[in-house]
Parts: structure tokens; sequence; C-alpha cells
């Protein structure tokens, strides 16, 4: 019967021997932040293959941190900034798709942000599917630390110089 041969070789529209292995990263820039700074979330999603990524969405979201979102930009796809959802579609084997989120911060708990990337293509490796990242905040609050200025020298010699220095103005007092 065609229709079960069909059926066997179908999975939700994919080829059932195809795959395509995504991984997400996220990563902050600046790394590190005080209140009142601006941040961008970047998200990259990269489809090492073999297959293309049929209907590929990645969930990224900030799950701790106290950050106001300012503007979005995706270079494929609809990236809905309220629910962090966003809709890639097709990724190409060899084919990066990259979004940022730009907000500011305005409270000082570390923000702790990630994604997670699916398709309907089966992913042999789904340890790189997942990416979670922290950014520190400064406070604005906090004094800056004192500079100190390095240490030279060697402690013994300067100890000796100064017991030079001393026997030194002893004598001349004698002479």
């Amino acid at each position: 019967d065609t229709s079960e041969d069909a059926a066997d070789v179908y999975v939700t529209g994919v080829a059932s021997d195809e795959s395509a292995d995504l991984e997400i990263i996220a990563f902050a820039t600046p790394s590190k932040v005080k209140v009142g700074d601006y941040i961008i979330f970047n998200f990259m999603v990269f489809n090492y293959g073999p297959d293309t990524a049929v209907n590929t969405v990645a969930y990224t979201g900030v799950s701790q941190g106290d950050i106001t979102f300012i503007d979005v930009f995706a270079d494929k796809g609809i990236f809905d900034p309220i629910s962090g959802i966003w809709l890639i579609g097709d990724l190409e084997p060899g084919e990066l798709s990259t979004a940022m989120v730009i907000c500011q911060v305005i409270g000082d708990t570390p923000i702790v942000f990630g994604g997670y990337v699916i398709s309907d293509t089966p992913d042999p490796n789904e340890y790189n599917n997942f990416d979670i990242e922290m950014v520190p905040v400064e406070s604005e609050d906090v004094a800056p630390e004192p500079e100190t200025l390095p240490a030279t020298g060697n402690p013994v010699m300067l100890a000796l110089l100064a017991l030079i220095g001393v026997v030194g103005v002893s004598l001349r007092r004698k002479l």
C-alpha cells in the first residue's frame, strides 16, 4: 500500500532519514553593565546540516534581571519580544540567522538569559540546542575600588638602604 509507505517516509512533513544539527549561541553586549546602561542580547542560530531545518523556532528570554525592552531586530523570520518566541522558518545547511534584543538595565539584579532552538527536522545532537548566560550588574551605590600602587623592588634591599642612610647621617655628625 503506497499510503503506508508515504507515512513511513514523512514525519511532520520532513523525510524521516533527514537530520539537521541546530545550535543556538546567546551572548550580551556589553558583558558587564551598570544600572542605566543599554544592553543587547544576541541570539545566533546555526544549522550544521546535513539537511534543511524545517520550521525552526527559537525560544528565548530573560529569566531574571531588571530590564526595559527598547527594540528588536531579526535578520530572518518573526521575533516576538513579549513571548521571546522567534519563528525563524527554514534554515538551510550552513545557514546562520541572528536576532538582537535591545534593552535598558533598570535594576542591579544579575541578568540571566538564554535560548532553546528546535525544528521539525530531527536533530542528532541536542546538546547544542540551548544556551544560558549571565550578565553581572554593578549597582550605582558601589564605590570604586581604591587604586593601589603595585609592589616594586625588594623589601630587604629597601630596609638595607634605609639603614645605610641612617648610619651615614650618624657618621657625618661625629666627623
